[in-house]
């Protein structure tokens, strides 16, 4: 450099770029620290306001890497109860998620990422991913730019910060107004589906409602969400990779050193938990008209909801099961002998932990008017009354086979670290905690006989007396809707029963 310098042909704006603190320099494995190591997350940390879990992958795991994730659920009691809470709290992290690019993006080319998103259980997740040499400082720097923006009124930063707030503020607003306005492109079948969702959901949010609740946010709004004058928060965190216990408690106390005191001080009984609608037992439909005027599909959810995967895990092992043996005969029939559409699914739907059989098919055969809608729902009914046959006329091999292949797929080795850590953050986020969820279900799968098998099927399909079915039939304007879908009735929210599933 000094030479070029000297010669005249270095200009001197050009520089080399600071020191990237975040490039990692220790990739040594970390051993389990004397005894053997534990197959789940372990709870290292459990106190009012924060619980930690953890679980080293290290030299002697399936994953022998220098990298670890660390995830946090910051739950508060306010941003589910309405759509004004749920939109502050998404807005509020999508702000963060831009004002935080500039400083961690060193990070990110180092090999490292963040994600902060509002979470349907309740609060919002913050989460680092990476090499664990640099885990603890990359979580600092994304730590400090939430503290910055954790409360306060505008007139407390500088008019830097307020000049990149607004600036953030006003494009991220317009940006997730712009994205909900588009959902009335997405695909019919998405649409019915969606609509399901918020139909069983009770904090969900139409999409007029969350449009409405987000326009009418301000900065004062922004800022309040993280207030603890408005909320306590607690936090659940899950440190899981190349790093010790002692590492994983060193990340915690970086979240908890980041947020004001009085945050972090809610016990466990007041974290919020997410509602869960029951189907009434009946026949129930919900009539929709496709949103996109350019699109001449029509589409069909028929949801047939067992009940809690987590209070009953041998009906959920049923449903899995039957969904398992549902999937391929449901596309063959319905796509390709009947080439209704393209779309065509047969699946286990979990809402917040209901668990349920559900199809889907999407057609541009049915199309506006009468016909349509009872085209889609005649032609479902019929598979299932087939399928019904079919399961009685089911030989042990057929069933073996069943079993196999869904036994095969819960037990399936997760491919990489962060899918391991997502199936472990699906039990914490969910307050389940059962890590070995997978193993349990495939040996309750391994046990259920054709006798079981049929029985679940006529208890959660044919059988009027227990019987929990959601129709979604979705129709491109103007839908004209037979006068009567006997026996169905017409589901509204008011109609559905709430529950902690």
């Amino acid at each position: 450099k000094n030479r070029f310098i000297a010669a005249g042909t270095f200009s001197k704006l050009l520089s080399l770029p600071p020191k990237n603190r975040f490039i990692a320099a220790d990739f040594a494995l970390k051993k389990s620290g004397g005894g053997a190591q534990t197959p789940y997350p372990m709870a290292v940390v459990a106190e009012e306001g924060a619980r930690l879990w953890h679980r080293l992958e290290g030299l002697a795991s399936a994953f022998p890497l220098p990298k670890a994730n660390f995830m946090c659920h910051i739950e508060t009691l306010r941003t589910n109860h309405t759509a004004r809470d749920a939109m502050s709290i998404t807005l509020w992290a999508a702000v963060l998620r831009e004002l935080a690019q500039p400083v961690l993006y060193p990070g990110v080319l180092a090999g490292y990422s963040f994600r902060l998103e509002r979470l349907e259980e309740g609060g919002y997740m913050l989460a680092v991913s990476g090499y664990n040499d640099k885990l603890k400082p990359y979580l600092e720097a994304l730590m400090q730019v939430i503290a910055t923006y954790h409360g306060g009124k505008a007139s407390d930063f500088s008019e830097e910060e307020r000049e990149a707030m607004e600036s953030a503020f006003g494009k991220q607003k317009e940006r997730l107004v712009l994205a909900l306005r588009n959902k009335h492109f997405s695909d019919a079948y998405r649409q019915a589906y969606e609509y399901s969702r918020w139909l069983l959901e009770a904090n969900a949010w139409t999409t007029a409602q969350a449009i409405a609740a987000l326009e009418a946010l301000t900065i004062s709004d922004f800022l309040s969400v993280g207030d603890p004058a408005n909320q306590k928060a607690r936090a659940e965190c899950l440190a899981h990779g190349n790093l010790d216990a002692a590492d994983a408690r060193t990340l915690l106390s970086a979240v908890r050193a980041a947020l004001p005191s009085a945050v972090l001080t809610a016990p466990q009984a007041q974290a919020m938990r997410a509602k869960v609608g029951q189907v009434p037992i009946g026949t129930w439909v919900s009539q929709l008209e496709n949103e996109n005027p350019e699109d001449g599909n029509s589409a069909i959810e028929v949801q047939m909801q067992g009940g809690s995967m987590y209070r009953d895990p041998e009906m959920d092992a049923v449903v899995t099961l039957l969904a398992s043996a549902m999937r391929e005969p449901a596309f063959d029939e319905l796509r390709t002998k009947q080439q209704l559409g393209y779309a065509v699914f047969a699946f286990k739907r979990v809402i917040l932990g209901a668990a349920a059989l559900s199809v889907i098919v999407q057609s541009p055969r049915a199309r506006v008017g009468e016909d349509g809608a009872v085209l889609l729902l005649d032609r479902v009914d019929a598979f299932l009354l087939d399928f019904a046959t079919h399961l009685e006329n089911l030989s042990q091999a057929e069933l073996e086979e069943y079993r196999q292949a869904a036994v095969s797929t819960l037990l399936k080795r997760p491919q990489d670290l962060s899918t391991l850590s997502e199936q472990y953050w699906a039990e914490i986020t969910s307050k389940q905690f059962k890590f070995d969820r997978n193993a349990h279900t495939a040996a309750l799968i391994s046990a259920v006989t054709h006798t079981a098998l049929r029985g679940a099927f006529s208890s959660l399909v044919l059988d009027p007396r227990s019987a929990r079915r959601l129709t979604t039939l979705l129709s491109p304007p103007p839908a004209e809707w037979p006068a009567v879908l006997a026996p169905a009735h017409v589901l509204g929210k008011q109609q559905v029963s709430f529950f902690f599933w």
